[in-house]
């Protein structure tokens, strides 16, 4: 699983890697950062994929800060090339190296725990790295995708080959030394659903909606298409 980020597999299944939530991604993220008042002047993302998380944050955040971004793809590292300036680089390499002793405030974590082979590991790892992390977690375990066995299409496609729930994913990062301040889930089934506005995605996404008004951690359990932004130290 791990070559297919590497060679052209991936590439391949998503040429745009992504891109397009750059800008959802970003502003979840920096709701995080202000909610929690983190002052900030160093932010890597690992994982960072084509850049488009760092270049939206660079915007919302302002200036005054330095972004990092590391990936081992050397297809998301030329993609990411186009979003270099002064403020912000990126690098192909593993950040987590034991010959790498950069340290930041932040560390990003945005959607790749999940393609982790060993993910325990990597979170041990990661913790060292920054004063703060942020993650977002798919939570691709719940009762409909257990049901309908849709969580594997996450695995063949996106190459998800661990799925989490909600507690599941808390565990793991209290389980390697993380210290959780916040978190907060995140509506992925609406914000699809939203890029391709019909009757008929509405109609599907409206059982979701009318429990999430009720109870989020209630609708994400039941019928999934959520995620989980943490912040730890």
């Amino acid at each position: 699983m791990q070559n297919i980020y590497t060679n052209t597999e991936y590439f391949k299944r998503h040429p745009a890697w992504h891109t397009e939530d750059s800008l959802w991604k970003a502003v979840h993220i920096h709701q995080m950062i202000e909610r929690n008042h983190i002052s900030i002047s160093r932010i890597a993302d690992i994982g960072c994929g084509a850049g488009g998380v760092l270049s939206e944050l660079s915007r919302l955040m302002g200036p005054g800060i330095r972004y990092y971004g590391f990936d081992i793809s050397p297809q998301a590292i030329e993609l990411s090339r186009k979003h270099t300036n002064d403020n912000i680089c990126f690098k192909m390499e593993d950040l987590l190296s034991p010959d790498n002793d950069e340290y930041f405030d932040i560390l990003l974590i945005i959607d790749v725990v999940e393609h982790i082979p060993d993910h325990i590991d990597f979170l041990r790892k990661s913790r060292t790295k920054a004063l703060y992390k942020i993650f977002h977690i798919p939570l691709d375990l719940s009762i409909s995708s257990l049901l309908s066995d849709s969580f594997i299409e996450g695995r063949r496609n996106l190459g998800h080959i661990n799925c989490f729930s909600f507690k599941s994913a808390l565990a793991c990062l209290s389980d390697t030394g993380h210290i959780i301040m916040d978190y907060f889930y995140t509506d992925v089934g609406t914000y699809y659903r939203e890029q391709s506005p019909n009757i008929k995605n509405r109609i599907a996404n409206l059982p979701r909606k009318i429990s999430a008004f009720f109870n989020v951690a209630l609708a994400a359990k039941i019928f999934g298409r959520y995620s989980l932004m943490v912040l730890t130290r």
